[in-house]
């Protein structure tokens, strides 16, 4: 069996880690990012929440990290619009705190902070560069 049977990756080889070949079939059912809804609600047999991707749903919303197109790319357009209110890099700090929008950690690099502080990665652009300069400095001294 497989032990994390269940937890949205596919683990079987050629998966994410591998263990025995059938001992992943919740996981492992869909294609991934192929274009085709593999879940019931697209027409496919695989279990729900299997292949939120092609079906249109992000898993990873309200964690401060757009992960649209314009962010981490792991979800699809639009499925992450807590976290991609704002536009990143424009110059406008568009958070509530300063009259727009967007929630408290949507719009981070234009309202000029990091909210990885303190995780022991330099995220400033010395770093991994996903923060503007000198706002992680705890991480990056």
């Amino acid at each position: 069996t497989c032990p994390t049977a269940g937890d949205g990756v596919c683990d079987e080889p050629g998966g994410h880690s591998p263990v025995p070949p059938g001992s992943d079939t919740f996981d492992c059912c869909a294609t991934p990012e192929d274009g085709t809804c593999d879940e019931p609600s697209g027409g496919g047999t695989c279990p729900v929440g299997t292949d939120w991707y092609d079906c249109g749903s992000c898993p990873f919303t309200n964690n401060f990290i757009c992960d649209g197109p314009g962010g981490s790319g792991l979800c699809p357009a639009g499925t992450d619009r807590a976290d991609c209110c704002g536009t990143p890099k424009d110059g406008v700090c568009e958070e509530m705190s300063m009259g727009g929008p967007c929630k408290p950690g949507a719009d981070y690099w234009d309202c000029g902070y990091c909210p990885w502080v303190g995780d022991g990665t330099c995220d400033d652009p010395g770093g991994n560069g996903r923060c503007p300069e000198g706002t992680d400095e705890e991480d990056c001294s």
